[in-house]
Order: structure tokens, then sequence, then C-alpha cells
């Protein structure tokens, strides 16, 4: 689900439709829905690791290092491998 999420954010980034997500991540405490919504996710399905990198992401952004967008946190080409190992983890019953 969220690496289907990721392919549409990234087709709306580049301009695939008239909504900018990207542009949304400079928006402040707006932008801050998303990760809490992914934090809410994570605790409710039990997956530590997602909720340890949304909250490492989440600090780096509010602490200024890095990029001033939220999102390049949030979907740091870092990441890609991580999501690699929860879909694993998930097709192997190990949660």
């Amino acid at each position: 689900m969220i690496l289907g999420l990721y392919c549409v954010y990234i087709f709306a980034s580049i301009g695939g439709v008239a909504f900018d997500p990207y542009a949304f991540g400079y928006s402040g405490g707006a932008g801050l829905g998303v990760p809490v919504a992914l934090a809410g996710y994570a605790y409710y399905r039990k997956d530590w690791l997602m909720a340890a990198i949304v909250a490492g992401a989440q600090a780096l952004w509010l602490a200024g290092i890095g990029t001033e967008n939220l999102f390049d946190h949030l979907t740091s080409a870092l990441l890609v491998p991580a999501l690699f190992v929860a879909i694993v983890r998930r097709m192997r019953g190990i949660t």
C-alpha cells in the first residue's frame, strides 16, 4: 500500500496532476498530518521499523538538518531498502 502511495506521490510531484503534494511539505504545520498518520498506522500495525523511520525523519526536519521540505525526509532514497525489508517481513509473517 505504501509503495503504491509513493508511486502516486512521485507521479503527482513531477506534474502528472494539477495538485503538487511536494509543495505541501513546505507548508509547516499543515504538512505534519502526513507523518502523524504514518506514525499512527505504524503503531496500529506494530511496525516499529516504520515508526522509528518516521520519528527520525521528523526529528531531522524539525532540527533543520538537511532540506526544509518534510517530504524529502519521509521519502528519502535511503528509506526504500527499509520498505523492502518491511515487505519481506510481512510476506514471511514476521511482525
